[in-house]
C-alpha cells in the first residue's frame, strides 16, 4: 500500500509505488530504477461551431523513488542428530527493491525452542552455487557493519545464499528443534565493493520532483523487525531425528539336569542358563542407529555353550555377526545392518553352564 500521495495542480498522483505498480517484486517486469523521470501529457481537442480549436494539454512529471525492500527466506529445514558438528541452515537474501543495495546480516537464537547451537558461524556464498562449501564460502561477523562482513552491491532482483553453521548439543531427543533467525538490514552501497554506506533511512517529507527513499519490506521473525523498517528476517529450524536404544537382560535356567517331577528349574552346578538381551528402538523412522555392538563378558563360575548365540531366534546373517572370544570370555554381537527408530526389537540369546 502506498505510504504517501504527492499532489500537483493538474491532479493527484500516487508516488513511489505508482511507478512500480506493474513491476513489484515477484512481477513480470524489471523494476524501474530510481531517478527515472516519468512524464505524462493529457491533450483535449474540441470544436466551436464546427471549427477546430487549438488543442489544450497538461503535463506532469515525477521521479521514480528508491524502493528499499529486502527479503530473507529460509530455503530448507535441516534434520540433525544429537552432538552433530557443523550443522548447516541455508537462507537467501533477495534485493526486492529497485536499486543496488548493501546488507548487514545478523542472527539470533530465539526462545521457545528446545536448545541453542554452539560455535555458531555465518557464511556468505562465495561461489554462487547455493551450497555451503567449507573453506570456500566467506566467514563474516554477524552484526558487523564492516564492508568485509556485509552483502556487497546486491543488484535489484538478485539473491545470494547465506549459511548458518553450528554444533548441536548432545542432550536433545527425537523431534526437538533449534531455531535461528537471520536478518538483513539495508545500507547504502559504498563507492565500490570494498566500502559500505550508511544505514538506509526513509524520506521524512517526500516530494514529487525528488528521489525519495521508500521502505517496502514486510515484518519478520527477528526481534524488533516490524514492517517498513528497511530490514527483513526469517526463521530457520533444525529438527532432531534420532534413534534411542533401551537394553534389558534376563537369565533363566533352561535345563538343570534334574528329573524331580517339577517344572521348576534350579541354579545348580551343571545347569544350563539362557541369557536373553532385548534391544528396543524408538525415535525417528528416517534415522538409523548403525554399527550397533553388544558386548557381554561371561560371569565367573560359568562356561560358554558353543554355537549357542542366536539373533532373533536364528544364527547371525551377514552383515550382522555373532562370536565368542575364549581369551576374554566375551560374547560379541554386531548389528551392522542398521536399525531405524521404528524398527522391531532385536533379541539376542546365548547359553552358559554353571560350573
Amino acid at each position: 500500500m502506498n505510504k504517501f500521495i504527492k499532489d500537483q495542480s493538474l491532479g493527484i498522483y500516487a508516488a513511489g509505488f505508482l511507478a512500480l505498480a506493474a513491476m513489484t517484486p515477484g512481477g513480470l517486469f524489471a523494476q524501474t530504477a530510481p531517478d527515472t523521470d516519468v512524464e505524462n501529457t493529457a491533450t483535449v481537442s474540441y470544436e466551436i461551431d464546427g471549427v477546430d480549436q487549438p488543442d489544450e494539454s497538461g503535463s506532469v512529471t515525477f521521479e521514480v523513488d528508491a524502493l528499499v525492500n529486502p527479503t530473507v527466506a529460509n530455503t530448507s529445514g535441516t534434520d540433525i542428530v544429537p552432538d552433530q558438528q557443523d550443522a548447516v541452515l541455508a537462507f537467501t537474501v533477495t534485493n526486492d527493491g529497485n536499486q543496488t543495495q548493501d546488507f548487514v546480516l545478523n542472527i539470533e537464537q530465539p526462545t521457545g525452542d528446545d536448545a541453542n547451537l554452539s560455535n555458531v558461524q555465518v557464511f556468505i556464498d562465495a561461489n554462487d552455487n547455493d551450497s555451503y562449501d567449507d573453506g570456500v564460502d566467506t566467514l563474516i561477523t554477524p552484526g558487523s557493519a564492516a564492508a568485509a562482513d556485509a552483502v556487497q552491491d546486491l543488484a535489484a532482483g538478485d539473491s545470494i545464499s547465506v549459511f548458518v553453521v553450528g554444533d548441536v548439543p548432545d542432550t536433545l531427543s527425537d523431534t526437538d528443534t533449534i531455531d535461528v533467525n537471520l536478518v538483513a538490514i539495508a545500507y547504502d552501497p559504498g563507492a565500490d565493493n570494498t566500502t559500505i554506506g550508511a544505514i538506509e533511512t526513509e524520506t521524512a517529507v517526500p516530494a514529487i520532483d525528488a528521489v525519495d527513499t521508500v521502505f517496502g519490506d514486510e515484518s519478520g521473525a527477528f526481534t524488533g523487525d516490524t514492517a517498513l523498517n528497511g530490514e527483513h528476517s526469517d526463521t530457520g529450524t533444525y529438527t532432531v531425528g534420532s534413534v534411542s536404544i533401551a537394553v534389558t537382560k534376563t537369565a533363566a535356567v533352561t535345563d538343570d539336569g534334574l528329573d524331580n517331577g517339577t517344572t521348576e528349574q534350579l541354579y545348580i552346578p551343571g545347569a544350563t542358563v539362557t541369557y536373553t538381551i532385548t534391544i528396543a528402538y524408538s525415535g525417528s523412522a528416517s534415522q538409523t542407529a548403525d554399527a550397533i555392538t553388544l558386548s557381554d563378558p561371561l560371569p565367573d563360575n560359568t562356561t560358554f555353550v558353543a554355537n549357542s548365540i542366536l539373533i532373533n531366534g536364528a544364527a547371525a546373517v551377514a552383515p550382522d555377526t555373532a562370536s565368542y572370544d575364549g581369551g576374554t570370555d566375551t560374547v560379541t554381537v554386531t548389528l551392522d545392518a542398521g536399525r531405524a527408530g521404528d524398527a522391531s526389537n532385536d533379541v539376542v540369546t546365548f547359553e552358559v553352564t554353571i560350573d
